[in-house]
This record gives C-alpha cells, sequence and structure tokens, in this order.
C-alpha cells in the first residue's frame, strides 16, 4: 500500500526525509547485456568516496539511495568523476525524495490502461529541464508517449523491442539532455524508499 505521502498528503515521515537530503541518483547505462559491468557493492563505495550518506542500492541497474545536504548538481558531478574512471563515461541522473513523490503523484501511468503491464511502462529521467518537443513517432511504432513534464518522459511499450534502446538516442537529440530510463514499477519503489523512514 502506498504511504499517504504520495498521493498528495506528506506524512510527517516523509517530510522529515525530504529535510535530511534524501535522494536518488540513476546511473545511466551499467550492467545492461552484460556491457558496461559494475557490482552494486562498487557502486555503493565509490558513491560513499562521493561523500554520500545512508548508502544503499536497488537491483542491479545502478539506482543509488542516498542523503546529502549538497546541491543535487554537486552529488551528480562527484559521482561521475569518479564513475569515468571506472567506466570511462558516466550519465548520473540526481531526484529528491519530494521530486521522486511528485513524479509518481502526478504521472500519467496513475490511472493505468490495464492492457500495458507495468513492466512496459517507462519513465525517462533528464539530467535538466528541457522544452524541446517531442520526436515524432510512426502509428505503427510499439512506443507511445504518455506525457511529460520538463525533467521527465513518461511512454508505454506494447512488447519488447529494439525500440526502446533507440527511443534513449532520439530523446536526447530532441530535447538536449542526457537522461536515463527507469521501468514504472522501479521508480515507484524508489519514490516509496525515500519517503519511508
Amino acid at each position: 500500500m502506498w504511504r499517504k505521502s504520495l498521493d498528495g498528503n506528506p506524512s510527517v515521515a516523509a517530510k522529515a526525509n525530504r529535510e535530511t537530503g534524501r535522494r536518488v541518483a540513476f546511473v545511466r547505462g551499467i550492467n545492461v547485456g552484460g556491457a558496461r559491468s559494475l557490482r552494486m557493492d562498487e557502486l555503493r563505495r565509490l558513491a560513499a568516496a562521493a561523500g554520500f550518506h545512508n548508502v544503499t542500492t536497488l537491483g542491479a541497474s545502478g539506482n543509488v539511495l542516498y542523503s546529502s545536504n549538497r546541491p543535487p548538481t554537486v552529488d551528480a558531478r562527484k559521482l561521475t568523476d569518479l564513475l569515468v574512471t571506472q567506466l570511462q563515461k558516466a550519465t548520473i541522473v540526481v531526484r529528491t525524495a519530494s521530486e521522486m513523490e511528485r513524479i509518481v503523484r502526478t504521472a500519467p501511468f496513475v490511472k493505468p490502461d490495464p492492457s500495458v503491464p507495468d513492466k512496459w511502462r517507462f519513465v525517462a529521467l533528464l539530467e535538466k529541464a528541457s522544452e524541446g518537443l517531442l520526436p515524432d513517432l510512426p502509428a505503427a511504432s510499439p512506443v507511445k508517449f504518455a506525457g511529460r513534464s520538463e525533467r521527465e518522459v513518461f511512454y508505454t511499450m506494447s512488447e519488447p523491442t529494439s525500440h526502446a534502446i533507440a527511443m534513449v538516442a532520439r530523446l536526447e537529440r530532441n530535447l538536449g539532455t542526457s537522461l536515463t530510463v527507469r521501468n514504472w514499477n522501479v521508480v515507484r519503489t524508489i519514490a516509496e524508499k525515500l519517503n519511508t523512514p
């Protein structure tokens, strides 16, 4: 069951988490298809070396939950600098507990089409705000845009397809910023964990 904090009524615990700087750093493209391999214990060590506190990871795809009182852009830069030494390149997107709460509360998936399983709902998390236009999609595309904000794009896929990988590059070109993509189930789980004491 979702906490009250995720349906628009912030709980005391959620408010406390926002005040202590609970955040998530999404690391793009590690442990996907055997490429850019990085163990989560090593990622946690690097995050701690970057000055992150209370570091945990969720799954094996680079979701780092932590506490910090620095600006999120500073956190992203510090972790990026350390990861570049390991992986040659890195894209880090940081969201605060309150930002994750907003994503879940306002996403167009809140009342989803039951024909689309949650595992085929995605959120593209932009590194910086963009007012760029979304790419045009052919009518027969298995990818359908569900909505967007300045820093997120929500979309669904009707089937597993190589279009998912191509979508990242197309979105980056059109929106003019780096991004990473997470499954809707992962986004909801992270939002809940960040807003739970």
